[in-house]
């Protein structure tokens, strides 16, 4: 009697888990499909070819690392120019006749 009652909790147990789990699972699965809605406008708009099948809507977040690693480096490299200027160094700037401080 005393093992029936211990399977009777059990399955109890596991029906209200499944319940919970159920629900968990249905919010999930919605926030999903919002999310992939929303990286599908991001790609729309910031690539023009996103609408092909085989386009990746998450592409957008590659092409913006890429954007991210470009801009660093021209960061950094402002930086050591900079730098030179500061310390005294002649600095060649391959940049078209302009003031921006670098000298020719």
């Amino acid at each position: 009697m005393g093992d029936n009652r211990g399977q009777s909790k059990f399955a109890e147990s596991m029906r209200k888990f499944i319940l919970k789990a159920s629900e968990e699972i249905a919010y999930i699965q919605a926030e999903e499909g919002a999310t992939l809605s929303i990286a599908h406008e991001v790609a729309e708009y910031f690539l023009s070819d996103s609408s092909k099948e085989e386009a990746n809507p998450f592409r957008v977040f590659l092409v913006l690392r890429d954007f991210l690693a470009i801009l660093d480096n021209a960061c950094e490299e402002v930086g050591r120019i900079k730098d030179g200027m500061i310390n005294g160094l002649s600095v060649n700037c391959p940049a078209p006749a302009r003031d921006d401080g670098c000298s020719r």
